[in-house]
Formats: C-alpha cells, sequence, structure tokens
C-alpha cells in the first residue's frame, strides 16, 4: 500500500480528529466524490465557512497517477447506520453515459469508540451501531461480488499520525465495460 503524507488543518477545528484518506489505483482525470462528518455538530461546520451547505461534501480529480487526496474531520454518526464515508467514482471518458461506482468506506469499530468519547464528538453520544450492527455493512456488494459482509472489504486503513489525526488509505479498481 502507498504511504502518503498529507497537510493538517487542526487549527481550524480545535478539539476534532482530522482524517486524510488517499485513493489509489484509478485512471487519470477520474473523478473521485465523498461524503465527510455525518453527525457532526452543524455549528463546528459553520465556523470553518460550510454552514448552509451539505456537510464536507466535495470532489477531486485524479492526478497522473490515478491518486485522489482528501483531508477532513473524522465522521461522525447518525441513527441507523455504523459510521462510514461515503464515496463515488465517475469516468468521464463517456460524457452521455458516464461508468459510476458508488460506495462506503468503513472504519475501525475501536477508533470510532476512541474518537467519539472525546469532545465534539462525545456531545453526540457514543457509537450507536458497529460495523457488524449494520445492513449494508453486513451485506453483499450491489454488483453480487461479493455474497455476505461487503463492509469488511472496504475497510479503510487507518493509521495514527504525529498530529493526532489518522491517514487512511483505500486502493480502488474498477472495471468500467461491467
Amino acid at each position: 500500500m502507498n504511504e502518503c503524507a498529507f497537510p493538517k488543518v487542526t487549527a481550524l477545528i480545535v478539539g476534532m480528529s482530522m482524517l486524510a484518506l488517499a485513493i489509489f489505483g484509478l485512471s487519470p482525470s477520474t473523478i473521485v466524490e465523498s461524503t465527510f462528518a455525518q453527525g457532526v455538530d452543524t455549528t463546528l461546520l459553520a465556523e470553518l465557512g460550510t454552514g448552509e451547505k451539505d456537510f464536507l461534501r466535495g470532489y477531486q480529480v485524479t492526478d497522473d497517477n490515478g491518486t485522489v487526496r482528501f483531508t477532513t474531520v473524522y465522521p461522525g454518526w447518525y441513527e441507523g447506520r455504523a459510521i462510514h464515508i461515503h464515496v463515488k467514482v465517475r469516468l468521464l471518458e463517456e460524457l452521455e453515459n458516464p461508468f459510476e461506482w458508488t460506495s462506503q468506506f468503513y472504519l475501525n469499530n475501536s477508533i470510532n469508540e476512541l474518537i467519539h468519547t472525546q469532545p465534539p464528538y462525545s456531545d453526540h453520544g457514543p457509537v450507536n451501531m458497529l460495523n457488524e450492527e449494520d445492513g449494508i455493512f453486513t451485506g453483499p456488494s450491489t454488483d453480487g461480488l461479493v455474497q455476505a459482509n461487503a463492509g469488511k472489504h472496504l475497510m479503510l486503513n487507518l493509521t495514527k499520525d504525529q498530529q493526532g489525526g489518522y491517514i487512511g488509505n483505500f486502493n480502488i479498481g474498477v472495471n468500467a465495460t461491467q
């Protein structure tokens, strides 16, 4: 797995853990979208200038190596789901009918629980669902290639960095011909 260094913006969000995510293995000029920070207090997001917007949604175009990097706050939780990050890959070679792959990345239960004991996450209460309790995590993949526990294949490999945040890496390979 590739190792990358990411800039941290912890000074902007006092007390919040940061998550840097790198996605490797895609074609150059592929669009990757992501949604972060489910369950995070919107007043905190407003302080960052993201108020009145759809939380920390965004997209990037892969570089010449097929890599994108996102730096964001660690996601919160919402009722009825395990903590996850939405991701969508779009190949735009054919603008009329572009290929899209939509999924979710999951995070380690023990790290989720640790993060959510700290303010401001602790203000929302403890994590209400583990990965193994989430029907989408334990269910099949939408393409039918994985019959059960598809979420186990979508776990971010998280490592703690020197600034107190986490770095997560994930390789994605898509077959746009199917």
